[in-house]
């Protein structure tokens, strides 16, 4: 009768060990995230001001100016019901520290993600954890625009992977959800996401119709299996897409301006910022080394040359990223790591779409090759930060396929090799991830008001000091700029923006209703500090020159600050 007492409470001991063991390394592999992503976030300042853009766009939105109408923005209204409401539910403060802050949460949060999806995925516990850090380490620009929608549609991606890759029924509803959140965040983004949604219902139900298990339980499951996955699909995402419409038109943005803000003003842009994507020889070199090393998948032989091959492959994309990790971030459109062979990587595998072998290879893999060959349309109309996002994705089939063809060559050693490799890759990640501390603790820490965790070269830091500095010593309660607008000064400052329209390269973005409010908020404002940026006739190349001439015209005083101007008709 008593027995069995000591076994199960053994057993109950055994298994929580097992969990205690499971959590531990949870924490650590988070940490490990944070350690790589604080101090790049918290010492790198783009020359374009994308983050404060963004925040100012945020703040007269929750502040009641209507989209696209009074608030000037080439987003859509899903991004801020769903920043707002973070910021609202949980009381966040709308500062550079902590959307800093949250722009590591996002980027922390997508790597788990994709360590949950190569689990799901069952690929080896040693290759998803390496993989994982490359995805992490290869997403380090979401430093140069934090705060920017595409974190959102970047931990929406993930979700949609997650969901896709599971065995829940509910799983073609609940993509389909994210799906449409990131269409109504960017339109074409969306549609990336959507095409091989819709691609992977499809095969997977006719997959499933082919089963003779489920054929025998109910003779018109494929018919009902087909027709639901796509009615869910298509009806969650198109619902998910009306409700959020909605919300915009009952918050002010009327329909004329929504379909405008989606749509018609994207059209302007592949005159103004297009950029080719770019490639290099070393990249296709990768690429036609990624599709040698997927033969041996395909034609089911051995031959460590394929092995050995895929491992150069790798590797070289490896040691790419580690190279460029080691440099500090510039700008978005600066070429980086493994971004131009993975924007190959889709078409290199794309073959696996069609080989007859396919019911050996995870289920999704239809979904996550075409999304990987569509995914560098994200990046349009230029590349910059977004293709490096939009490559990441292909990490995940690049992992599955390594490993089918490690195991088809030596299923024995390569378990082994690995966990080295694993514990290699890490601690090169964790040694190289010192560097960016050093930087963050040398550096000068800013001034004004929410940048305390902030630090940045010390040039920079004096220059940006001097001029947030120069700006309170206006004693103005208005700020605004000329050629540029730099509105992270809006925030470290505490001074407001003349109009609510306030984009980065003002004079080529705004509208001729938004020239003539401001010129009329130029000529009514008495207390109004203008700042000059030394790129200001650069950047306005002619445009908007009647509101530049305003606001010259109605600055009395200017200093100079560095190579800046900071002028006001209000110092005391």
């Amino acid at each position: 009768m008593n027995g069995p007492a000591p076994e199960a409470s053994d057993n109950r001991k055994f298994r929580l060990s097992i969990f205690q063991r499971r959590v531990i390394k949870l924490m650590l592999f988070h940490f490990a995230l944070v350690f790589i992503s604080f101090p790049i976030v918290m010492s790198t300042l783009a020359p374009y001001d994308d983050e404060g853009y963004v925040m100012m766009t945020l703040r007269t939105f929750i502040d009641g100016a209507p989209l696209y109408s009074s608030t000037h923005t080439q987003y859509g209204p899903a991004y801020y019901f769903l920043s707002g409401a973070l910021h609202s539910v949980f009381g966040l403060p709308l500062n550079q520290d902590w959307v800093r802050l949250k722009t590591i949460v996002f980027w922390c949060t997508s790597t788990v993600l994709c360590y949950a999806v190569l689990r799901r995925l069952c690929v080896a516990e040693p290759l998803r954890t390496i993989t994982a850090l490359l995805f992490h380490v290869h997403l380090n620009k979401l430093s140069l625009e934090p705060g920017h929608p595409q974190e959102w549609i970047l931990v929406l991606s993930m979700l949609t992977i997650w969901f896709v890759t599971g065995s829940s029924r509910s799983r073609w509803a609940m993509a389909a959800g994210c799906v449409g959140l990131i269409g109504m965040i960017k339109l074409n983004c969306g549609a990336v996401m959507a095409i091989p949604l819709i691609l992977e219902a499809f095969v997977a139900s006719r997959d499933e119709s082919s089963n003779p298990v489920e054929k025998s339980k109910n003779p018109c499951f494929g018919i009902l299996s087909y027709r639901s996955a796509l009615i869910a699909v298509l009806f969650t995402g198109s619902m998910v897409a009306f409700v959020i419409s909605c919300l915009a038109i009952l918050s002010g943005t009327r329909l004329h301006d929504l379909a405008w803000g989606l749509v018609g003003q994207h059209r302007r842009f592949t005159i103004e910022f297009y950029h080719s994507i770019p490639l290099n020889r070393f990249a296709l070199v990768l690429a036609v080394a990624a599709i040698i090393s997927c033969l041996p998948v395909f034609r089911r032989y051995r031959n460590r040359v394929f092995l050995g091959i895929g491992i150069v492959a790798y590797a070289g994309a490896v040691l790419t990223i580690l190279n460029d990790f080691w440099r500090p971030l510039m700008h978005g459109l600066e070429s980086r790591g493994a971004t131009s062979w993975l924007v190959l990587a889709g078409p290199a595998m794309l073959p696996l779409l069609w080989v007859r072998t396919r019911k050996h290879l995870p289920s999704p893999m239809v979904f996550l090759v075409s999304l990987v060959c569509l995914a560098p349309a994200i990046a349009y109309p230029t590349p910059g930060t977004q293709l490096s996002l939009a490559t990441a994705f292909a990490w995940i089939p690049m992992a599955i396929c390594l490993q089918q063809s490690i195991l088809a060559q030596s299923p024995t050693v390569a378990p082994r090799a690995l966990v080295r490799s694993a514990g290699i890759v890490t601690l090169l990640i964790l040694a190289m991830s010192v560097t960016p501390w050093i930087r963050w603790a040398i550096n000068e820490p800013l001034i004004g008001e929410g940048v305390r965790l902030m630090r940045l070269d010390p040039p920079l830091a004096k220059k940006e000091n001097a001029v947030t500095q120069a700006i309170l010593d206006t004693n103005s309660a208005y700020l605004t700029f000329d050629g540029h607008n730099h509105n992270r000064f809006y925030f470290r400052t505490g001074l407001r923006p003349l109009t609510s329209a306030n984009p980065t390269f003002w004079p080529r973005m705004l509208t001729d209703a938004e020239q003539s409010r401001l010129i009329e908020r130029i000529r009514e404002c008495n207390s109004m500090c203008v700042v000059i940026p030394s790129e200001s006739d650069a950047l306005a190349g002619g445009y908007a020159s009647l509101v530049r001439r305003e606001m010259h015209r109605s600055v009395s005083k200017r200093l100079v600050v560095d190579d800046w101007q900071v002028g006001s008709n209000h110092f005391d």
